[in-house]
């Protein structure tokens, strides 16, 4: 009896691991969410490390017309 319910138990457990369809959706949305803001957080990052080793170059001075 006893390895009856060890079975029973094991045999429920490893059953009920699926999810459901709902479940399914939700987490495949949020592991595509995941990789847009991923690819989003490397490019944003990347902008600003390119903005900060891009030189400032100075403005040429022109006279300003009179009126």
């Amino acid at each position: 009896m006893r390895q009856f319910l060890i079975v029973a138990a094991c045999a429920a457990a490893i059953s009920g691991c699926g999810r459901s369809p709902a479940e399914q959706l939700a987490y495949d949305h949020a592991e595509a969410q995941y990789q847009i803001n991923r690819e989003n957080s490397a490019r944003y990052r990347q902008s600003v490390e390119d903005a900060a080793n891009e030189e400032v170059k100075p403005r040429d001075a022109s006279p300003r017309p009179r009126s």
